[in-house]
């Protein structure tokens, strides 16, 4: 009795460790998501450079987000984004002034920057987002989502926009709502990997639904040019606690049903 007892806390304190791993490495996510996020997405839009794919412990290309403390889910932009032929000239010049401030930690002047392109330039989303993009890196989330709400009005169907509000939710403790912008990001988008880490992110750690968490995190890695080790090994791991609890299910109703 004691042996078994020592197995499973064992198995629990295993699990347990993998998760805190997973809400750590998160946490360094961010780190690196707030040094190259506010590069910024593009001016009239929200195409994010850099956006096909994440940086080896969260996505740092693609466009993401961010989860919490063990996997991560905030995808940084990064500067150079193709801007279409449509953005005026004088606003393109603004825009990359602004990014440069951003980049030389001139934030309030840049922040400026951008709020003058939002007003002049009323169906441009990228200047909201990356306005957004300041306060979520300030862990100011209430004015965060406010920024990409404002954004959303412009256009409903951004999928960086829904995504960085469904980062927000999840800070603000929202999950639902984190949950249903996650699935606006990718019902606008399907290939927008971090929205899917961060979804598998919310029902894995927050929602306590692994067998939602596991097929997001799949097809996150499936849009990967190459998979990304850390969420390959929260695959293993919740692969492994539902296929034991699978296994267990099938042995309970296999000795309720035997005969005495």
């Amino acid at each position: 009795m004691w042996v078994l007892f020592s197995m499973r806390a064992t198995a629990f304190m295993q699990m347990q460790s993998g998760r805190v791993a997973r809400a750590a490495s998160a946490i360094l996510f961010l780190c690196v998501f707030s040094l190259s996020v506010l590069s910024g997405c593009a001016l009239s839009g929200d195409k994010i450079s850099g956006d096909k794919q994440p940086a080896p412990i969260a996505p740092v290309t693609r466009t993401t987000t961010n989860a919490d403390a063990s996997k991560s889910a905030a995808a940084a932009p990064n500067a150079g984004a193709p801007i279409p032929n449509a953005v005026p000239p004088e606003a393109q010049a603004q825009f990359d002034k602004a990014l440069v401030l951003l980049k030389g930690g001139q934030v309030d002047q840049a922040r400026q920057q951008l709020q003058k392109l939002a007003d002049a330039y009323p169906t441009f989303t990228g200047p909201l987002v990356n306005l957004g993009l300041i306060e979520l890196k300030a862990s100011r989330y209430e004015p965060a989502a406010a920024y990409f709400k404002q954004a959303l009005q412009r256009d409903a169907k951004s999928p960086a926009a829904n995504n960085y509000l469904g980062v927000c939710y999840r800070y603000l403790g929202k999950f639902k709502e984190a949950e249903a912008a996650y699935q606006q990001a990718l019902a606008a988008d399907d290939t927008y990997a971090v929205a899917h880490l961060n979804l598998g992110v919310l029902y894995d750690l927050y929602l306590q639904k692994p067998e939602l968490a596991l097929p997001e995190y799949e097809r996150y890695q499936a849009l990967l040019p190459a998979p990304d080790p850390k969420v390959a090994s929260w695959i293993k791991e919740i692969s492994g606690r539902l296929n034991a609890d699978k296994r267990k299910s099938t042995n309970g109703a296999t000795t309720s049903g035997a005969t005495p």
